[in-house]
């Protein structure tokens, strides 16, 4: 098990870029890590790499992305392909057609496809005596606030807690666990290192990796599916490099606070202060590597797609890039 804490963002289909960075952190043998936390997709992705019924995580990571692919429709446009998932997705989503009580409706799809998919990928007994310790992430929509599922302190995770880690609205339906109800985690945080950081001992040196599914950089947006494509990408990209920063200003204090620690005397008045034991109680981090990475920011990526485009082209082009561009930042 490597000194890796991994983070696998969500983003519907663009998660397959998320295999291809697995690929190659396969090959560089950084696999299994010791964390991972996944939010949405990635944390379907997440639970098939810790709990697969495969000898080999990645084998089955390899097929749950060849049954989310949508079927290849001869002779027809890419277009057509690009969009077939909006009519459901045969290991997905299936989509609802009960109109007649459309006014009561909480979702346009059913996840009983999905459902039905990761039993036959994870085994959940396997995934909760584990020695990777993992993190799903949800919205509780009573609270409104972020709730962490965990294989860890008596907790244990289950098919609900990953389809409530996705299930986005107006998509899915929210998930009901033990009495509360909860959404997709991406809309409270696409990011939570904090729980991450939280779930480490004091004297870890875990090296984070974050695979960001929503580039800074782009283009400006021709029509109105690429509008809403260029803001998730903001939205949520704006909320990884805040942590990230976050977790700098953190490290800075932590140098601090074992600075002032060798420095003041023993009986100094500083040393009573709430605030100096609240920084050298602070942990130093490397700053986590983020793929894609600033090279990736100075050359945009190639058009990744909608997060609903499950063409067997885009998919093959996601899982390319993710490939290349952790090549490119773990390499170093």
């Amino acid at each position: 098990m490597q000194n890796i804490a991994l983070l696998l963002q969500g983003g519907g289909a663009l998660g397959a870029y998320e295999l291809g960075v697995l690929r190659h952190m396969n090959q560089k043998h950084m696999l299994p890590p010791r964390l991972v936390a996944g939010v949405s997709i990635g944390a379907v992705n997440a639970a098939v790499l810790v709990g697969a019924r495969s000898a080999d995580p990645l084998t089955a990571l390899e097929t749950l992305w060849q049954k989310l692919t949508v079927p290849t429709l001869p002779f027809a446009p890419q277009i057509i392909e690009q969009n077939l998932a909006l009519l459901g997705n045969p290991h997905m989503s299936k989509m609802r057609l009960d109109y007649w009580n459309m006014s009561q409706w909480q979702s346009i799809y059913s996840p009983e496809p999905l459902k039905a998919l990761l039993h036959e990928l994870v085994d959940f007994d396997k995934l909760n005596a584990s020695p990777i310790t993992l993190q799903l992430s949800a919205v509780q929509i009573e609270s409104g606030e972020i709730e962490i599922f965990s294989n860890r302190n008596g907790q244990t995770i289950g098919v609900d807690e990953v389809i409530a880690s996705l299930s986005i609205p107006p998509m899915f339906p929210p998930v009901e666990i033990r009495g509360k109800h909860y959404w997709d985690g991406g809309l409270f945080d696409n990011a939570p290192l904090g729980a991450m950081i939280d779930a480490l001992p004091d004297d870890d040196h875990t090296r984070f990796v974050i695979v960001n599914l929503f580039p800074l950089r782009g283009t400006v947006p021709q029509n109105l599916t690429q509008v809403q494509d260029r803001m998730l990408d903001i939205i949520f990209s704006n909320k990884v490099l805040g942590d990230v920063d976050r977790m700098a200003d953190y490290t800075a204090l932590a140098e601090l606070g074992q600075a002032l620690d060798k420095s003041l005397p023993a009986n100094s008045a500083i040393r009573k202060l709430s605030g100096f034991k609240d920084i050298v109680k602070l942990r130093m981090f490397e700053r986590p590597l983020v793929i894609p990475d600033e090279q990736a920011k100075q050359d945009p990526q190639e058009d990744m797609g909608a997060t609903l485009d499950f063409s067997a082209q885009t998919i093959a082009r996601r899982i390319n890039a993710g490939y290349r561009d952790a090549k490119r930042v773990l390499g170093h």
